[in-house]
This record gives structure tokens, sequence and C-alpha cells, in this order.
């Protein structure tokens, strides 16, 4: 009997991360939904310890129903009830499904994770080699309706992650390098010495090499959230040895910023300054002048935000759960109203739902990881999370939500 509840809990297991890696290239999404949840009743059904540590979230998740049930009230019309029910519950329903996994058996929990690594290492060279014949023009993978309805072919270039999924990318090369500090950890611990330095190289040959990829597809946010990503494992991994590190190496922090510095006065020659300007200041500056810019494409993200917290009901349920859809394109305005989880989440659900939602996430992403936390990296993790709701639609992608899950417990 415990080899059969071992057998279910595996199979929902890899159906949701490959759900994950395949869900957006094959769409079929309500087909790909419902297998999930008819695979997480049977996993419910059959396992006890799965059901006992789902309940630790339960509050969380009525708490999320009430807030719902209100903002379904304040609508007007309920025309998209069930699709964005589907958008943001099955996410939610995944991530705690993970973390509840993770919590029934450490010894299968690591079984699985290491299984669940090979997949993952797979799927990451594929994209890589992907990516690297679309960037060079030949836009294999990518279907004739997405290139038709794409004014950019660069935004198209996320490998097999979807149509302009390059959040989603830049979430999975975080998950890779979280994953491959994890294994190499194991191999340490087994004294294999040798493949934990394989490994490493191996990491951080393919991560720069995305890095690479990532100034020819237009996914500047990479050189943000990777490194941010990579100090916050550290931090997370061993809070006291990361306290003593940045102690220990002031100098060298100092001289990092000295070379930030030279690297503002070099701005002062010409071609140097002219790529700085296109590539990064004004994607910047845009964002956060919209007002003065122009509202469109990345600087929507902020005033989405704007034009919601103007309107009185964002600020108990919204506009009414079922008015229009989360993810939703072009609406009120903006051509891009669902960019980012914040705005639209406000505008639609109203302020308290999207805070519950902030919380929720959290506190699965803190039980989520084998390292115990203290409240600096409570309060690190959740700005984080604030922060990638400004940035993409996280509480509405699947895909998203279970790369920063997977993230979080492969620590």
């Amino acid at each position: 009997m415990m080899s059969k509840k071992v057998n279910v809990i595996s199979l929902f297991f890899f159906y949701i991360v490959l759900m994950a890696m395949l869900l957006n290239y094959v769409e079929k999404v309500l087909i790909w939904q419902l297998g999930f949840l008819a695979l997480f009743f049977i996993t419910f059904l059959c396992s006890r310890r799965f059901r006992i540590a789902l309940v630790d979230d339960i509050k969380e998740i009525l708490i999320l129903f009430v807030l719902i049930s209100l903002s379904l009230f304040c609508a007007n019309s309920n025309n998209a009830v069930f699709a964005n029910l589907m958008g943001v519950v099955v996410p939610c329903i995944a991530c705690l499904s993970l973390v509840a996994i993770m919590k029934t058996s450490k010894l299968n929990s690591e079984k699985l994770l290491v299984s669940c690594a090979r997949i993952i290492n797979c799927w990451w060279i594929i994209n890589i080699i992907t990516l690297l014949i679309q960037i060079s023009g030949y836009p294999i993978f990518l279907k004739q309706k997405w290139i038709a309805s794409s004014p950019m072919y660069e935004d198209l270039c996320c490998g097999l992650f979807g149509q302009n999924r390059t959040h989603e990318l830049v979430f999975y090369s975080c998950l890779v390098y979280s994953c491959n500090m994890r294994l190499c950890e194991i191999h340490n611990r087994n004294e294999n010495r040798k493949g934990a330095r394989r490994l490493l190289i191996y990491t951080i040959v393919s991560e720069a090499l995305m890095l690479i990829i990532s100034t020819r597809n237009d996914n500047t946010a990479m050189f943000l959230f990777l490194p941010v990503f990579m100090l916050l494992r550290g931090v997370i991994k061993d809070y006291k040895k990361a306290t003593d590190v940045i102690k220990k190496y002031f100098k060298y922090i100092i001289a990092f910023i000295t070379i930030i510095v030279a690297i503002r006065l070099s701005l002062f020659v010409p071609s140097i300054k002219a790529v700085f300007e296109d590539y990064l200041y004004r994607r910047f500056y845009d964002m956060l002048n919209y007002n003065t810019v122009g509202v469109a494409g990345s600087n929507e993200r902020l005033a989405i935000v704007e034009y919601a917290l103007s309107i009185k009901e964002s600020y108990f349920f919204g506009q009414g759960f079922g008015t229009e859809i989360f993810g939703e394109h072009i609406a009120h305005g903006f051509k891009h109203f669902g960019l980012s989880s914040i705005g639209s989440t406000i505008y639609i659900a109203g302020i308290w739902y999207y805070l519950m939602q902030l919380i929720t996430y959290h506190k699965a992403f803190v039980c989520g990881m084998a390292q115990k936390s203290n409240n600096i990296i409570k309060a690190l993790t959740f700005i984080l999370i604030f922060a990638l709701s400004v940035y993409s639609p996280i509480f509405i992608s699947f895909s998203s939500m279970i790369f920063l899950t997977l993230y979080f417990v492969y620590i």
C-alpha cells in the first residue's frame, strides 16, 4: 500500500513539473488543468501524509476563497469567473502540493528531487540549443500564429517555453542554478568532489551562455534577477556565513563599487554611452517616468498600478473577480493590461486579495525550504515575491509559479 501511495505522489509530482515545462508551448490549457485536478484529488484521497501536509495551508486557502466570493458579489458581470478561477487556483494548489509532497517523506523527497534534476537539466540544454538557433534568425519551433501576432521577433525567442515567455526563461534559469547547487551539495556529502566540480563548471558555463543569449532576445530582466536569486540562495543556505563573507570581503565590495563608478565615468565615451542608454537606461527611465514618456510596453507596469489605486473599489474587493480575465492584453487604455500581477489583480479583485496572495505564496516558499529561515530571510523572500509580481503575471502563470516553488524547494 505504501508503494502505491509513493507512486501516486511521484506521478503527481512529475506531472506538475512536465506541465510547467510544456504547458505554454503545447497549449491546450484546459486539458492540462483538468488532468492536474484529477491527479490532485487522486493523490489527496490516496495519501494520508499528503492530506495532513496540505492542511497546514488550509487557513490561507479559505481566506483566499472568502475574498474571491466577496469580489464575485461586487462584479457587474461574471463572464470571466471560470477562466479566472482556473487561472489562479491551479497554480496555487500546484505550489502548495509541491511543498506538501516535500513534507511527506524526507528520503523520498530527495530521491524525487534528484530524479527531477535530470529532467530539468535535459530541458535546459534542449532550450539553450533551441535559443541559439532562434536568435540566429531561424524561427525553429515558433508557431506561425505567434509570429503573426508578435511585432518583435526577439520577444518570441523563448526556446520551447511558448509565446513571449522570456520572464519564465528567467525563472527557469534561476531554478537550474538552485537545482544544480543542491546536486553539488549532495555530491560533496557523498565525497564525490570531482562530480561536484564538473557540475559547478557546467552550471557556470551554461548560465553565462544564457546571459549572452539574453542580450539577443531582449531579456534584460535576466541580468537583474539571476544575480539576485543566486545571492538570495547563498544567504538562505548559510545566513551566518553570508554575513561573515560580507564583513570579510568588505574591501572587495568597495572595489566593486569603484568599478561601478569607473563604468559610470566610461559613459563619457560616446560609443559606450550610446549602447548603455539604448539597452538599459532608457528602459528603466521609461518605466519610472511613464507619466511623461507615455504608456507602452514595460513602463505600463507602474501605470496600471496607479490606475488601479485611483479607483476606490480597489481598496475593497475590486471591480469583481469575474469582470474580466486577469491576463487580458488590451483593456482600460493599456496594450498589456495583464503584463504583471500587481496592477490587474488589485483592479479586478482588490488590494486585500492581492496581499493575501503574497502571504500565501510567501508562506509556501518559506515552508518549502529545507533550511530554517530567520526574520530577515523571510522579509527578503516577501520582498522578492512582491518585486516579481510587479515584473510579471506570476499569480496566473502556472509555469512561473512552479519554477519559483522548485527554486526554493531545492535550497
